[in-house]
């Protein structure tokens, strides 16, 4: 495949009947937005290669492993939802512009520290991945919807809940969503 235009800093391939694989590294330099899914595309995605100016990706169908630590600076909006992907997920080095993260239905492994999350973070999904460890909500009142959302559909954490000075964990379909997954909690 030959390199893109430079003119081109948004493609959506939606919802296609476009077969085959993908090269992410002929992407022009100034993209911004990037969007594949709904597709039969596929191949690996090797993130470390995508524009640095790109604020925005949508992608599934990819498969093998990520390192999530290697994000372009500017991305705001990634969605990695129902791909193939796989590995060690550290959650704690992305680009601090980061606002959103959807990681559903992948095959990540690791511990998760969400108290240190980026300072723009406000939605992060965690759907259908394995993860463990401490989650303290008391020290995430800036993001209102990630640990509701987080638990909605499948969560198969196994850790610990912390939730003393946390008003919204007091609610109570939280704590129903809690003990459906069978998380442990301490106040």
């Amino acid at each position: 495949m030959c390199k893109l235009n430079k003119r081109f800093n948004q493609i959506a391939l939606e919802k296609n009947a476009y077969t085959g694989s993908i090269d992410l590294e002929i992407l022009p330099e100034n993209m911004e937005e990037l969007s594949v899914y709904h597709r039969q595309l596929t191949g690996s995605l090797k993130l470390g290669s995508l524009p640095e100016t790109l604020k925005t990706l949508f992608c599934n169908e990819f498969s093998g492993s990520v390192d999530l630590t290697h994000l372009p600076m500017a991305l705001i909006l990634p969605d990695l939802t129902e791909n193939q992907l796989d590995g060690p997920v550290a959650l704690t080095q992305f680009p601090e512009k980061l606002e959103q993260l959807g990681l559903t239905c992948e095959q990540f492994s690791g511990s998760v520290d969400l108290t240190r999350l980026g300072s723009k973070m406000t939605y992060l999904c965690l759907s259908e991945y394995p993860f463990s460890g401490t989650v303290d909500l008391t020290k995430m009142q800036r993001i209102r919807s990630l640990w509701e959302r987080t638990l909605r559909r499948g969560c198969r954490f196994r850790g610990i809940f912390r939730t003393d000075q946390c008003p919204e964990c007091k609610n109570h379909q939280v704590a129903r969503i809690l003990m459906e997954n069978e998380i442990l909690f301490e106040k």
